[in-house]
Parts: C-alpha cells; sequence; structure tokens
C-alpha cells in the first residue's frame, strides 16, 4: 500500500508499562515518569524545608545567648525529615501496576508539602516549649 497524503497517520504509541521506570505510555498522551516526579516535588520540598527551619531557627535564636538549639534541630532535620522524604521518593522508583497513580501520587505529594512546611514549626515549638 503506498502512502497517500490523504491517509491519517498514525503516532500512537501502544499502551505499555515500564517495569523498571513507572513511565506509563498511553495512545496519544504524554508518559508518567512518576519517579522522576517524586523525586523532583521530593528535592524542592527538602529546599524549602531547609530554608523554613533555618528562618524559624534563627528566628527564635535570636531571643536567647547561646543555645544548642541550632545544632539539635539539624540533626532532627538529618534524622527525622530526610529518611521521610527518602521514603516517598523510593515509594515510586516502581509504583504497583494497576493501581490509580495519579490520586495515589495527589495525596503523596500532599503529605510531602505538609511534612515540608510544618515540620520546621513543630520541631523548633517542641525545642522552644521544652527550655532548649
Amino acid at each position: 500500500m503506498a502512502y497517500n497524503a490523504a491517509t491519517p497517520v498514525s503516532t500512537a504509541v501502544p499502551t505499555t508499562i515500564g517495569a523498571a521506570t513507572g513511565v506509563a505510555i498511553s495512545s496519544g498522551q504524554e508518559p508518567h515518569d512518576w519517579h522522576r516526579r517524586m523525586s523532583d516535588t521530593v528535592a524542592h520540598a527538602l529546599l524549602v524545608c531547609t530554608a523554613l527551619q533555618i528562618c524559624v531557627t534563627m528566628q527564635f535564636i535570636d531571643n536567647a545567648a547561646t543555645s544548642a538549639l541550632p545544632l539539635v534541630v539539624l540533626l532532627v532535620l538529618v534524622v527525622g525529615v530526610m529518611p521521610l522524604f527518602r521514603h516517598y521518593d523510593r515509594t515510586w522508583e516502581c509504583p504497583p501496576p494497576g493501581t490509580d497513580h495519579a490520586a495515589h501520587f495527589r495525596r503523596d505529594r500532599i503529605m510531602v508539602w505538609i511534612a515540608a512546611i510544618g515540620l520546621p514549626f513543630a520541631t523548633t515549638g517542641i525545642f522552644i516549649l521544652l527550655g532548649w
């Protein structure tokens, strides 16, 4: 069969799910690289969390002459927050097939941002209440 300019050319890609990458491709849709999207979310959330942690902690250090608060809060950040965010990143390395990835991704992304914004205030507030 010869090519005819009037014949529509199909650019559709068959539906596949990449086992190692989590890339889902459907006909006529952009691929969803869930792991890359979650990695970007986690990276941005870590930057925001760290910046907020520094700003909130430094705000309260001005009130105290000397304090171990910055070191303790940094330790909490490294020991607690980074593994939490890594958990969310690792979850999306190979998402399970057959689940509603968009809804699950939205939920995880919201949880990452709640943690990134809330934890700096919560940890600093707890340490302040404890009298550090």
